[in-house]
């Protein structure tokens, strides 16, 4: 994994000669939040949660009740922190010896040592030691401890519905709904992978006039449809595959007015399927797809080569899938020949330079339209309504698209975890979860234009 990067917002503007809005002073909204709370592997007592939350919440006011309310409520419980320190394995009996009761044993045991159990309700904790036990017995080959070390992590609930009710009273900006769905079933749709060299690009100082809110939507209407069309990425990490092609097919509606129908859409499935060799469901770099396509030539339609993986906005969560292998023709029933159906975007791949400064992306967003970003979101599945700011600061690990924003306190982002998600399919969020975007070569028509590959 990549060492941690994350934008350092105020410090940004200020080398490019803005202000922060609201000075100082700026209330952020809950940096971390649920991601901290959740994530906090080491915080095993009161003191070091509290400490852990107020350290990573610092534009919160820490002496209002709310935020002493979602302290108090969790800071003796370990169902956050690192509950594998707490199992044990009786006296006695070796691994071949494990039985469901030995180990519902061990459960109760780690949720007595640590409290974990007071955070959860009667049916989630019943949930909770049903999939750790059928985990451990599952694992045949595999050391027993190990796993149940592992299990006793991953099977965790995202979101409890303690927790969703804590932070909804807390005031930090945004709502979240439980969520029942595992640590470890959450981790397959989050498919971005950092490079570990990766650079900040410094943008150049600019004193560029943007308007106050914006939105890719309303600024190209011929292309609101492509722009904001919600697509669902189904059991697969290829999170990086379509943020990438969302940018793509907003660049080429708005270089172009013939790539605004209803089925104008570059394919997510050809993407997953050839940019890694059917290893696209594993995560990925959305410059990749760009470059891609560059070093190829073209990419086809989604009506030639439809999306593989299946399943509604909240199912996507229980389960995995892996990419097909990378098609030469066009589906089965299609009525489509593949020659006629490759899009041509040329120059697209000649950009992927990162940056964070939410002046620049708002500078590409007025300019060029829908921008590619990554974002730490662990526990975004829970989101409700508000600013969205848990996990400020932490590894990046889930890539959207940045459609619009208003002013210095949002930024408009399309998800691809269907309509059923956010709202309707998008959220707002708060700058500091920009830990980084990608600057997308500016699409060039030659002569015979960029539209099909064989023209």
């Amino acid at each position: 994994m990549a060492a941690p990067i994350h934008a350092d917002e105020h410090q940004l503007l200020l080398e490019e000669g803005a202000q922060p809005a609201g000075g100082a002073g700026r209330k952020v909204r809950g940096l971390v939040a649920a991601g901290a709370l959740l994530g906090l592997a080491a915080a095993g007592t009161a003191a070091s949660f509290a400490g852990a939350f107020s350290a990573q919440h610092p534009g919160v006011a820490t002496s209002s009740a709310a935020q002493r309310g979602l302290v108090a409520e969790f800071e003796d419980t370990g169902i956050f922190g690192n509950l594998s320190a707490f199992l044990e394995f009786p006296r006695g009996i070796g691994s071949d010896g494990l039985s469901k009761a030995t180990l519902e044993g061990m459960f109760d045991g780690v949720m007595e040592k640590t409290g974990a159990s007071s955070n959860l309700t009667k049916s989630e904790a019943a949930a909770y030691k049903g999939r750790f036990v059928d985990a451990v017995l599952n694992s045949a080959g595999d050391s027993a401890m190990e796993t149940a070390q592992t299990a006793i992590m991953e099977e965790k609930p995202v979101m409890p519905e303690k927790m969703a009710a804590a932070i909804n009273a807390a005031d930090l900006g945004y709502t979240v709904k439980p969520v029942a769905t595992t640590v470890a079933a959450a981790k397959v749709l989050l498919g971005l992978r950092v490079p570990r060299d990766l650079k900040l690009e410094q943008p150049a100082r600019t004193r560029a006039v943007f308007p106050e809110t914006f939105d890719a939507r309303e600024a190209w209407p011929r292309c609101a449809g492509v722009i904001g069309r919600v697509y669902n990425q189904g059991h697969c990490g290829s999170c990086w595959a379509f943020s990438a092609l969302q940018a793509l097919d907003s660049a080429l509606c708005i270089a172009d007015p013939r790539f605004n129908e209803s089925d104008s859409s570059l394919s997510r499935g050809f993407t997953a399927s050839c940019v890694y060799d059917r290893d696209g469901c594993q995560g990925g770099y959305p410059p990749d797809a760009w470059e891609y396509v560059q070093d190829t030539g073209s990419i086809p339609s989604t009506a030639c080569v439809p999306y593989f993986a299946e399943g509604a906005g909240s199912e996507h969560f229980q389960k995995n899938g892996h990419s097909p292998e990378c098609p030469s023709t066009c589906a089965t029933g299609s009525g489509l020949s593949w020659s006629s159906s490759l899009y041509r975007p040329l120059n697209a791949g000649l950009g992927g330079a990162e940056y964070s400064s939410f002046r620049y992306m708002k500078k590409l967003l007025f300019e060029r339209g829908p921008v590619s970003m990554g974002m730490p979101a662990s526990f975004l599945s829970s989101y409700k309504s508000g600013v969205w700011s848990a996990g400020c600061g932490t590894q990046p690990n889930h890539a959207v698209t940045a459609i619009g924003y208003s002013g210095d306190d949002y930024v408009v982002v399309m998800n691809s975890w269907g309509a059923e998600w956010g709202d309707k399919g998008t959220f707002k969020g708060d700058p500091c979860v920009i830990s980084v975007f990608w600057k997308m070569g500016k699409i060039d028509m030659d002569a015979k234009g960029y539209v099909f590959a064989s023209a």
